[in-house]
């Protein structure tokens, strides 16, 4: 069984999909005969050919396989374990390419429930969670929900990388140029909190002696051409960084 697994990855990783689901049923009958019905050898296999299948495009298929590698792994090694949250977040992949929306936040809340559990607030893996969260959340057109999502995950990517790190840098500048910053800065600004009072005192300046953009700037359209820094946004929302009071 494992001679046709391995054989079955190479043929995977060469895109040659037809050969990797042939190999991978013949690891499958091997597994079967040889091992207990819940073996996670039988468990991997299920998760292998379901990644296949999605490859393929044969969505159905793959959540199939999915739920199959998901009831194996919850029996060997109980419903809380890192490795049925990698499961979830398969299936909640399969259901956003489906445009199943709905379903693939349930199936994230799963896997965010899992590592926050298993790894703390503040791991990377629950900020993952949180940024995929978000993408599905915008592409059901839930701008404020994808604000949200995206304000744990970069509280959480500043506690664990700091405030340069290239990918704090780069989900600021996502969240700039996102219709969802766009219509957060325009609730803030009638909000009448403080940080739009300070906002339009003037143009402060930062550590690195550069303008900060006021909400006036962030609410303008600017197809992409600027870019906002994590000291911008924590002025513009204040709850941005709730995540760093959290204990790891």
């Amino acid at each position: 069984g494992d001679t046709y697994n391995n054989m079955a990855n190479v043929h995977y990783s060469k895109a040659d999909y037809e050969p990797a689901l042939e190999l991978y049923q013949q690891a499958l009958d091997v597994h079967l005969a040889a091992l207990d019905k819940n073996h996670p050898k039988i468990g991997a296999t299920y998760k292998n050919m379901g990644n296949v299948y999605f490859c393929k495009g044969d969505y159905e298929a793959a959540l199939q396989m999915y739920r199959s590698a998901l009831d194996i792994r919850i029996a060997a090694m109980g419903p809380n374990h890192i490795k049925v949250a990698d499961i979830y977040s398969s299936m909640a992949i399969v259901c956003n390419c489906q445009r199943d929306y709905d379903a693939a936040l349930d199936m994230h809340e799963k896997v965010l429930e899992i590592r926050i559990a298993a790894l703390g607030e503040t791991h990377l893996s629950v900020a993952d969670t949180y940024n995929s969260m978000a993408n599905v959340c915008y592409s059901k057109g839930d701008s404020e929900g994808a604000l949200a999502m995206s304000q744990k995950e970069l509280g959480i990517l500043c506690t664990a990388l700091g405030n340069d790190h290239p990918r704090v840098r780069t989900l600021c500048e996502t969240m700039s140029q996102s219709s969802a910053t766009g219509k957060a800065a325009k609730w803030w600004s009638k909000s009448g909190d403080r940080s739009r009072k300070a906002s339009e005192s003037g143009k402060a300046k930062d550590n690195g002696g550069r303008s900060r953009k006021t909400v006036d700037t962030m609410e303008r359209k600017s197809g992409g051409k600027w870019k906002v820094r994590v000291e911008e946004v924590r002025s513009h929302f204040p709850l941005l960084f709730s995540a760093r009071t959290k204990s790891p």
